[in-house]
């Protein structure tokens, strides 16, 4: 058991960040000046983060909510806005568009608070509880490693973030960079290992998947359609059980027709 199941078993919250709801006409225009870009990217988020809880890379955690949430940058860098999956994720719901969505237009690591618009009508839909390492993921780290990688100048920005509470131990037959401390989810440490991971192994492009030990994978991808094919062929197959030797292979029925070679 990780140190954020041991949390939440004793009824610890998820959330360990400030948040205040951008209430100003400001919050209002934001999405307003994003709405043609915000809808599709909601649309795409949705349907990855079920494909992601499909594939049982986001396993249901002790709070009896599920551990998997995502993340993709609206705007630019100078003036940035994180669209984020909302907080509390009911096992097998299909995330609403754009009701169960926010959009994140702050996050101040002195004060650890995110400034934040709900995108719907449900005014009470909170970010997810990882927006501080989402917002690591795509602003943060992405404005500190500009020009560290070869072929950044050439290569398209990371825009679209998944995460999974899956591999938190690492991985197996494969090489995926891996923090070595585990921490609680979402407090400064949490972030600030992540950070160095990206520091040491090499911020995106060089890697799209990373694991935080004891927490579970990042993906980093230019979009849905990038990240969900390293979901698909990087993550997806460590999930599945590894195949053991004292185990034979079921046999295959034979088509009518066919005989069937024991």
């Amino acid at each position: 058991m990780n140190l954020e199941d041991a949390s939440l078993l004793m009824g610890g919250p998820r959330i360990k960040f400030s948040l205040r709801k951008d209430e100003e006409e400001q919050g209002r225009e934001i999405l307003k000046k994003l709405e043609t870009a915000l809808l599709p990217a909601a649309a795409s988020l949705s349907s990855a983060l079920a494909e992601v809880e499909r594939d049982g890379a986001a396993p249901v955690l002790p709070d009896g909510k599920v551990g998997g949430n995502g993340a993709v940058l609206l705007g630019d860098l100078d003036c940035p806005a994180l669209l984020v999956s909302r907080s509390g994720k009911e096992k097998g719901h299909i995330l609403r568009v754009p009701d169960d969505f926010a959009l994140v237009t702050s996050f101040d690591r002195e004060r650890w608070e995110a400034v934040y618009v709900p995108c719907g009508s449900d005014q009470t839909v909170k970010p997810t509880s990882d927006t501080p390492l989402l917002w690591a993921a795509l602003v943060s780290s992405k404005k500190k490693g500009e020009g560290d990688a070869k072929d950044s100048r050439t290569a398209p920005p990371a825009r679209f973030a998944l995460h999974g509470h899956a591999l938190e131990r690492g991985s197996r037959g494969i090489h995926i960079p891996i923090s070595d401390e585990e921490t609680l989810f979402s407090t400064p440490e949490d972030v600030a290992a992540l950070e160095r991971l990206f520091d040491s192994a090499g911020y995106f492009p060089l890697h799209r998947t990373f694991i935080r030990r004891g927490h579970g994978f990042f993906i980093l991808g230019e979009g849905s359609s990038e990240a969900l094919e390293t979901l698909r062929t990087v993550v997806v197959p460590q999930i599945a059980p590894a195949p053991s030797a004292a185990t034979p292979p079921a046999p295959v029925a034979a088509e009518a027709g066919q005989q069937s070679w024991q």
